[in-house]
């Protein structure tokens, strides 16, 4: 199989053809006025890059540290996301080593280039709209009652993620187009996300920022695809992601409570990664990120539950996030979800940015997450 269509569980890779032409062509072609608030406008003036003002940067060439970084990335992660760009390692991030052999950067992803934040800005005229502010979500096909657990996990985690409000709606089929799968411990069916992806833009609520279907099932985007474990439109905002391959039950394994913390990670993981799509992020080439492609269940075990300082000043300018509110409450609400290990990072990073005492409103985070309008969740 060609190595440019792989696709075993690319996140978001995910994208489509289609919608990763539409954010190249956006970012490219729209006509440029300074976006708000003022500081990105200040960030306009301090652009230099290779290709001129906001231009991009080729993977090979991908920045590997913070003289390759363009001078709007750095500005914007001043601004955005509190960190000092020679305070990079220190503050906790990381850069990306050189790709293995079979990794998603050294196939599929070699292709893909560093998206500044000036690009990112440029991306997203247009889409700021005040009624869009509520994260949807819709079961695909029926809940697995051993997987109830995760319904409320799930919400409270996106509500802090996104510092935006999260609802369920009704659920909707899986449709009648399928084929046989026998990878993991047993046969199954798989099915297309293409029918999946179109229903729920038929059906975009109008104050919705994304869409997400979630579901049980196996899906893959093309029949020369394996699998994906999630895809996004970047253009459409909706995505889907399911959580099929990421229990140990797949590999035929007990569900031990340690196994079921990790798929509980891996699967908090690929939604955000997916959300943060929809919201106009590419994938990450720069930094250890949630943004990270991947090629595999290993490889998608090591991208980090976090946003790296460029794509998290992008999302915080976007989304207008109180930084040290968010860290404080990611921290808390990953500790009482029993994930102690990716509470950590976040913790760190709240009492880098909050070094007094923190009151229980900025650990809690935002506390509405609202179950019902038009229907209510799975199970």
């Amino acid at each position: 199989m060609n190595e440019d269509r792989i696709g075993q569980g690319i996140i978001g890779g995910s994208s489509g053809l289609a919608a990763a032409l539409c954010i190249t062509l956006l970012g490219t072609h729209w006509p440029y006025s300074p976006p708000k608030p003022d500081p990105v406008e200040e960030a306009r003036r301090l652009q230099l890059g290779p290709s001129g003002p906001g231009g991009p940067i080729s993977a090979p060439s991908a920045p590997s540290g913070p003289d390759g970084l363009l001078q709007g990335d750095l500005f914007a992660m001043r601004t955005y996301a509190k960190v000092e760009p020679g305070g990079i390692g220190a503050a906790g991030f990381q850069w990306l080593s050189t790709p293995e052999p079979g990794s998603w950067r050294s196939g599929a992803g070699r292709k893909e280039g560093h998206q500044d934040f000036l690009a990112y800005t440029r991306s997203q005229l247009g889409q700021d709209d005040p009624r869009r502010q509520a994260l949807v979500l819709r079961a695909v096909g029926p809940w697995p009652q051993h997987r109830r657990y995760l319904i409320p996990d799930i919400t409270r985690f996106l509500t802090v993620y996104f510092q935006r409000p999260v609802r369920w709606e009704d659920p909707i089929g899986l449709g009648s187009e399928h084929r046989l799968s026998r990878d993991g411990a047993r046969a199954h069916l798989q099915y297309p996300t293409g029918p999946i992806l179109q229903q729920l833009r038929r059906e975009l609520p109008r104050d919705a920022l994304a869409v997400v279907g979630i579901t049980a099932a196996d899906i893959y985007p093309a029949s020369s695809w394996q699998f994906v474990f999630g895809l996004a439109d970047l253009r459409e905002r909706v995505a889907v992601v399911s959580h099929h391959r990421l229990h140990p039950e797949f590999q035929g394994l007990d569900p031990t409570p340690e196994r079921r913390a990790l798929a509980s990670v891996r699967f908090l993981r690929v939604l955000a990664h997916e959300i943060a799509h929809t919201l106009g992020l590419t994938h990450c080439v720069t930094f250890q990120c949630i943004m990270n492609g991947c090629n595999s269940l290993d490889e998608q075990d090591q991208a980090p539950l976090h946003l790296c300082p460029v794509c998290l000043a992008k999302l915080a300018w976007r989304l207008r996030w109180r930084i040290e509110a968010r860290y404080g409450g990611l921290a808390h609400l990953l500790y009482k979800l029993r994930l102690p290990g990716a509470s950590r990072f976040f913790r760190r990073q709240f009492a880098r940015l909050q070094p007094l005492s923190p009151t229980p409103e900025v650990l809690l985070g935002p506390r509405r997450a609202t179950y019902t309008q038009r229907g209510s969740p799975p199970g």
